[in-house]
């Protein structure tokens, strides 16, 4: 709530001092000089325009000391109670202000016993201020119905002031320390209206509050008309009074507006059109407002905001540019940290790690403690698992899982990518764990989660790993059964090939296999493994033809090197066991020379050794020479 503004001069006070109260029962505690109390009201009320909210409450304070028990202390309490909220607004101060309501209820109290009335022409604004700073501050605290309650009797009060028919004296409104036979001002009515729209089915009350300000507002109260006619929007959509809130939309826009409101006000009339079904071309509306919150005087919320509903329009690549505008604020801007990690997010859908590592990694060199910490440290941990930092990128996964109050959502990616690195990393009975919990996970979900194959596919790939077939390929059905579609069905049906393997089914395998081989074009690496598989299996059978051939077609899938060197060695295999040393050579040769970095280079020329042996022996023993 902005400061309580204050508009007293010092010879008007004093002239309540002396018009006042002589007929007062307190107008013997007056002070017999007021030159020291004109001069703290004074002091005060420089101190509180000028915003010396400390000075303000010292003097105001000093000057009640004064005049103890009279209307004049009451007032000055008043504005020290004020001036320490505006300079701290907490529970201490909330506390005073309320106190303060409790000594001015037993003070009208006491005049009203003989006769008498506040004589202050601005006692109904100070109550009505008094109580709005109540009722913002139960909100804050939760207190609900409270609040509830002290905003509808200031709603009815200043309602039944401007009925003619409803005697002022109404025994359910005219109580103590509450405004009386007042209306309440357009200002007032605002504030109202925008706490009620806090508080959970309160919209027609936030909604009279609003219509109360537009009424009241002048051409000079521009910006006041803005407020109100934004407010009433927001309480007519909360209503679904939607047609009510274009007109207001309407209007607001009809005036000129700073560049925060005209990106709200647009942005929640596109939102109205839509759901109206209304002829409207998003992008050309929302579009221009990217332009004007990169250039524009534009705070973090509204930005955000814009930045999500360009998500929401189907604009994702405003989006990202906005959410990047947003990242590059100090850490401590609300909102920057959950830019940040969407921006990260973004990146590493597009597989961009350096720009992913760069931006959590800052993150996670700040002191600052935030819910977002546990996102840096899971994105940082991923990036570092794809870009050959494995075990660095291990333990910031881990780190990320031990945070507390992680949402499910997040947990469950942790674990999906803690436990697929941990599975590449060959540590098979710590990845274990995680898979088991995602399993657990997705029996107690409504629906099967689109991640769940790829769970069970390692499960079933781990068992095999122990020999456990039959085991793994109960799996494998259940995949292929619930999961028909999956786009890694390629990767399932090697690995039920190779159950099919372990018992000696050979065609079996092979027509799991060739499928997997003709997907080369989609999942070239998959599809080399299976190729290489498939000639083993003719290689078990002493089919070296077949085999041959099956090799060669490896070779010809694009990027591929380690699979086509495992090839090139078994084609080497195949021409020496058929005999063919020569061929043999050059194939183990070309391992060597092409396929160095691979661990079948030195099996390669192990066996180029051999035959250079054997070719030597059978030479001499061709020729007659005693060995």
């Amino acid at each position: 709530m902005p400061p309580v503004k204050m508009k007293l001069a010092v010879i008007y006070l004093l002239g309540v001092i002396l018009s006042s109260f002589p007929g007062s029962v307190f107008s013997q505690t007056l002070p017999s000089s007021t030159t020291q109390l004109a001069s703290l009201y004074q002091s005060g009320t420089s101190s509180f325009a000028a915003q010396e909210y400390s000075a303000s409450s010292r003097d105001f304070k000093a000057a009640a000391a004064l005049c103890p028990n009279s209307e004049l202390a009451l007032q000055c309490e008043y504005f020290a109670a004020i001036a320490d909220w505006n300079l701290a607004p907490n529970a201490e101060h909330a506390a005073a202000i309320e106190k303060w309501l409790e000594h001015a209820q037993r003070f009208e109290a006491q005049l009203e016993s003989k006769g008498a009335r506040i004589a202050s022409k601005g006692w109904n604004q100070w109550i009505e201020a008094a109580h709005l700073i109540q009722a913002k501050w139960e909100i804050q605290t939760n207190k609900l119905d409270a609040s509830r309650k002290r905003l509808e009797k200031l709603v009815g009060i200043a309602d039944t002031s401007k009925n003619e028919s409803t005697p002022n004296g109404s025994e359910s409104l005219q109580k103590l320390a509450w405004p009386r036979d007042y209306a309440c001002s357009a200002n007032a009515w605002m504030e109202l209206g925008y706490l009620a729209l806090k508080l959970p089915g309160q919209e027609k009350l936030a909604h009279n509050c609003f219509d109360n300000a537009i009424q009241q507002c002048h051409a000079s109260h521009e910006s006041l008309l803005q407020k109100a006619l934004w407010g009433n929007a927001q309480s007519c959509v909360r209503l679904e009074e939607w047609e009510q809130a274009l007109k207001h939309l309407t209007q607001l826009q009809s005036t000129p507006l700073d560049d925060e409101l005209q990106i709200q006000a647009k942005l929640l009339e596109s939102r109205i059109k839509l759901r109206l079904k209304m002829a409207i071309d998003v992008a050309r509306a929302v579009e221009p407002l990217v332009e004007l919150a990169m250039t524009g005087n534009v705070g973090a919320q509204t930005t955000y905001d814009l930045a999500l509903a360009l998500l929401e329009f189907g604009l994702a690549d405003k989006s990202d540019e906005l959410f990047l505008k947003l990242s590059s604020r100090p850490a401590s801007t609300p909102f920057v940290l959950e830019a940040r990690i969407r921006v990260a997010r973004n990146a590493a859908l597009k597989s961009d790690w350096n720009q992913v590592k760069s931006l959590t990694q800052e993150m996670l060199q700040s002191d600052m403690q935030s819910p977002w910490t546990p996102f840096a440290q899971y994105f940082y941990g991923k990036a570092l698992t794809k870009t050959d930092e494995m075990e660095k990128g291990l333990g910031h996964l881990d780190l990320a899982l031990r945070a507390q109050d992680l949402t499910v959502d997040l947990e469950t990616s942790i674990r999906l990518d803690l436990a697929e690195a941990l599975y590449q990393s060959e540590k098979w009975e710590q990845a274990t764990a995680h898979l088991a919990w995602l399993a657990k996970s997705a029996s107690q979900s409504k629906s099967k989660p689109d991640w769940l194959p790829r769970v069970l596919l390692r499960q079933a790939e781990m068992l095999a790993n122990k020999d456990l077939w039959k085991e793994s390929e109960n799996i494998v059905s259940v995949i292929r059964n619930d999961f028909p579609t999956w786009s890694a069905a390629p990767e399932v049906d090697y690995l039920l090939a190779r159950c099919r393997i372990a018992q000696a089914e050979f065609d079996a395998s092979r027509q799991l296999l060739t499928r997997v081989l003709d997907s080369a074009n989609s999942n070239p690496a998959i599809a080399a493994r299976a190729g290489w598989m498939m000639g083993e299996t003719y290689m078990m059978q002493r089919r070296y033809g077949d085999a041959i051939n099956t090799y060669q077609q490896v070779l010809a899938i694009p990027n591929q090197s380690y699979w086509h060197a495992a090839c090139a060695i078994q084609l080497g295999l195949c021409a020496e066991l058929s005999q063919d040393t020569s061929t043999a050579t050059d194939w183990y040769q070309k391992v060597t020379s092409s396929f160095s970095e691979t661990p079948f280079a030195a099996t390669a020329q192990q066996r180029l050794v051999r035959i250079a042996s054997e070719t030597q022996q059978s030479q001499r023993i061709g020729s007659g020479t005693k060995r």
